[in-house]
């Protein structure tokens, strides 16, 4: 049963419930302005948004969602859940913001649902107060940060691993909720990503059963079974259609994507192979704030307000942590799910650290935060000529143009710089003697003070080091009138859904059409030896560009120089790697 008081943190006098009530609604408002800093007003960035964005572009465009398509060809990586809430997203945002803008709404809309379970969750386990904790670690967590406001398939996936862990929490609960919690939120899971989430869950799930006394099997049982039922809409309608509609397809999405991707047989083809020890170096520094704080709970044995939630949340990360490492694709998104019960564990540990150690810890984050946020303000004041004066510039000027001036918006980004500001420091005023936990205050205070100086002052750089706008566009000034079409070679998915955005060309791929006899022929070189390539016999280089700080990912633009010059040349027109190109060198979310 869920505790009706609040926690005991060794206060000289009990804390009154209003002051809980008004931390936690602090707490709630400061997790909606860190998820709502940087959601509109950029382009789609690399490496994920700009072929999201094309699917939804494809879906608003022709209106049918069974077979995701991408330029006009089927793209079967995931299922449409996400690309149906990023079509309606942008159709209703549309009088008021770009498509792309109202696209990414639906990151925003899913991460508010994911951060509510959350906070249910810890409610569940640790008592009255642990929501907003909960959900101020979760939103804190590395991983989701670097994910939170972007276009991506994987944040729906999450809101339904935060569902179904709370219907897991709950299994032994009476009456129908914990069945229909886990099934729904497994049924959106796999709606959104296929097999992976539901796997998870699912040997989560078998575990509780198995360490269970044998007299409340029956009554688990009963509601797994009632989740089966409540997931089967979301697991079996759409694979259904695509299957009567194009089986092919629907091989390519269950074979190649979801069992080809984990056991390897389509990772040649596919990409994201695992390298060796990815995810023991990946998940320390993933999961903080909530890592240590989880093995801290678990270390000072922290009695929960649910016996067997302990038992839940450590199936929960061990079905997941099986899963990561038993897969022969590894990305570091695919490891959000794991966030989930380690932010519920986490609060444990915050009741463990004990209230003078937090508010030391929470003043030095706060503090590290801070200088890291004067460092990028005093970057951007003297960017012209920051390397005698700002260690570190060098650093930065690697991954954004810091050269590029943007004089026209710099009142704009002192204004949004001003109003972010003043935001959090309201509520971090607000919420200093009246929060129940420092540490995630100070930590999330902390994230969305970097973010927001980033998505300010940093905005025009960002945009110009991450969008495709810029080079599409330069392309396009060059581009002769009247031309018959475009084919491309080793072009990205991101770059050729951004290419039909903003130029409104769609290419033919001589990936799938070798023989295509286009006037035009774009080439994009990911290595320093292929930019180096000579043009072939038989075509004129027309145009060559990149986008600002990029070193070696540049597209050249060629024109057959005449009629009978042959359109596939006995051979491809630049010797590319063709390995991977689907995103090539950005397949990571670290390069």
């Amino acid at each position: 049963m869920i505790s009706p008081v609040p926690y005991d943190r060794s206060f000289p006098a009990p804390i009154p419930i209003s002051a809980i009530e008004l931390g936690t609604a602090c707490a709630w408002v400061l997790a909606g302005l860190f998820l709502s800093v940087g959601v509109v007003g950029h382009d789609p960035w690399k490496p994920d948004e700009g072929y999201v964005f094309g699917v939804i572009l494809d879906s608003l465009r022709s209106g049918q969602w069974t077979i995701p398509t991408l330029a006009g060809e089927p793209f079967l990586e995931k299922p449409p859940l996400y690309y149906i809430l990023g079509s309606l997203c942008a159709r209703l945002a549309q009088p008021w913001l770009a498509l792309h803008d109202g696209a990414r709404l639906a990151s925003l809309l899913s991460n508010g649902i994911t951060l509510a379970f959350v906070g249910l969750s810890a409610q569940r386990v640790w008592g009255r107060g642990a929501a907003a904790t909960g959900a101020l670690l979760f939103a804190g967590s590395l991983g989701f940060v670097l994910v939170a406001r972007t276009m991506l398939p994987d944040l729906s996936m999450l809101s339904g691993v935060a569902i179904a862990f709370l219907g897991l929490l709950r299994l032994r609960d009476e009456g129908r909720s914990p069945g229909l919690l886990f099934g729904t939120g497994c049924g959106i899971a796999f709606l959104s990503k296929g097999l992976v989430g539901p796997g998870m869950l699912t040997l989560a799930a078998a575990y509780v059963v198995v360490r269970a006394p044998a007299s409340d099997r029956p009554q688990l049982l009963r509601t797994l079974g009632l989740a089966a039922l409540a997931a089967l809409p979301w697991c079996a309608v759409w694979p259904a259609l695509l299957l009567h509609a194009d089986p092919a397809a629907f091989h390519t999405w269950f074979w190649d994507n979801n069992i080809g991707r984990f056991t390897g047989t389509s990772v040649d083809k596919l990409g994201a192979a695992a390298p060796p020890g990815f995810w023991w170096h990946t998940l320390p520094w993933y999961a903080l704030p909530a890592l240590p704080l989880a093995a801290l709970a678990l270390a000072s044995h922290v009695e929960p307000c649910d016996a067997s939630a302990i038992t839940a949340c450590l199936a929960a990360v061990g079905g997941m942590v099986i899963v990561l490492l038993l897969s022969a694709s590894a990305r570091e998104n695919y490891a959000l799910p794991l966030l989930v019960p380690i932010a519920v564990l986490g609060v444990g540990g915050l009741r463990a650290l004990g209230d003078v150690a937090e508010r030391r810890i929470a003043a030095l984050v706060l503090g590290l935060f801070a200088t890291a946020a004067l460092w990028l303000v005093a970057l951007w004041l003297f960017r012209d000529s920051a390397a005698p004066f700002v260690p570190g510039s060098a650093l930065l000027a690697r991954h954004v143009p810091v050269a590029m001036d943007f004089a026209d918006s710099r009142w704009m980004q002192l204004l949004g710089l001003t109003a972010t500001l003043a935001a959090v420091a309201v509520l971090a005023l607000t919420c200093a003697r009246r929060a129940l936990h420092w540490l995630p205050m100070a930590w999330l205070t902390g994230v969305t003070l970097v973010l927001g100086i980033a998505y300010t002052l940093w905005l025009p750089w960002l945009e110009a080091s991450k969008s495709y706008r810029a080079p599409i566009v330069s392309m396009q000034s060059t581009l002769p009138t009247g031309f018959d079409c475009m084919a491309s070679e080793a072009l990205g998915e991101s770059e050729r859904a951004m290419l039909e955005y903003v130029a409104g060309i769609r290419t033919t791929r001589r990936e799938a059409q070798p023989d295509a006899a286009c006037s035009l022929l774009l080439v994009q070189m990911r290595t320093a030896a292929d930019a180096a390539v000579p043009t072939p016999p038989g075509w004129v280089e027309m145009w060559r560009g990149r986008r600002a700080a990029e070193r070696y990912d540049e597209f050249r633009l060629l024109r057959r120089a005449s009629p009978s010059a042959s359109p596939a040349l006995g051979h491809h027109a630049l010797p590319v790697h063709r390995a991977r190109i689907r995103r090539g060198s950005h397949m990571r979310r670290t390069a």
